[in-house]
């Protein structure tokens, strides 16, 4: 009994503890513009394999060849994706 009563106070008293760290200002707030390596190598990893999950029965009703279409993706991206992805 004993045990079980210190595992679920651990379970209550260690988050609060930590939230209290944070409300007092104890924890680090630095951060920095680009995240660490294994953080990006796993955030990718999980989404490449959710995309590809996803991504089985999908086409692309688009013909690549066509001009016109490309041209107008070019313009869209130029607007809305270029600033943040190059």
């Amino acid at each position: 009994m004993k045990t079980l009563t210190g595992f679920i106070l651990g379970l209550i008293a260690l988050p609060a503890l930590f939230a209290l760290a944070g409300v007092l200002g104890w924890l680090p707030s630095t951060a920095t513009a680009t995240p660490p390596g294994w953080e990006s190598s796993f955030g990718m990893k999980a989404l490449d394999a959710s995309l590809e999950k996803r991504s089985d029965k999908l086409s692309n009703p688009i013909d690549p060849k066509d001009a016109a279409s490309l041209a107008a993706g070019k313009k869209i991206y130029a607007y809305n994706c270029a600033g943040c992805h190059g």
